[in-house]
């Protein structure tokens, strides 16, 4: 019997069906390259890339499509935003992190 170590890495976790608000596309299906941004109402939207996680963060015109009022200050309904180191897929916090 053999047991491999790194095959269970940690990873963000997301639904099939849920797609980028972004491009369009389903997160999933880039794992290494997933991001994530959570919500003040505890909701957690999934990106298929670091770029598009930055689109919804600079420029987004969504809110009432979540189901949220218009910001008064900027980023005012972003509790976190995370990202995942591309090898590891350890969960980063994306303010933190070096990017190449």
């Amino acid at each position: 019997l053999v047991f491999i170590s790194g095959l269970h890495a940690e990873g963000m976790k997301v639904d099939k069906d849920e797609r980028d608000l972004m491009c369009g596309m389903q997160p999933y299906k880039f794992p290494r390259w997933m991001s994530e941004i959570e919500l003040t109402n505890d909701k957690k939207l999934h990106f298929a890339s670091v770029k598009c996680m930055m689109l919804f963060y600079y420029k987004n015109d969504k809110w009432h499509d979540l189901g949220l009022k218009e910001p008064k200050k900027k980023h005012e309904h972003i509790k976190s935003l995370k990202i995942q180191d591309y090898h590891s897929l350890k969960i980063v916090d994306a303010k933190k992190a070096f990017y190449v």
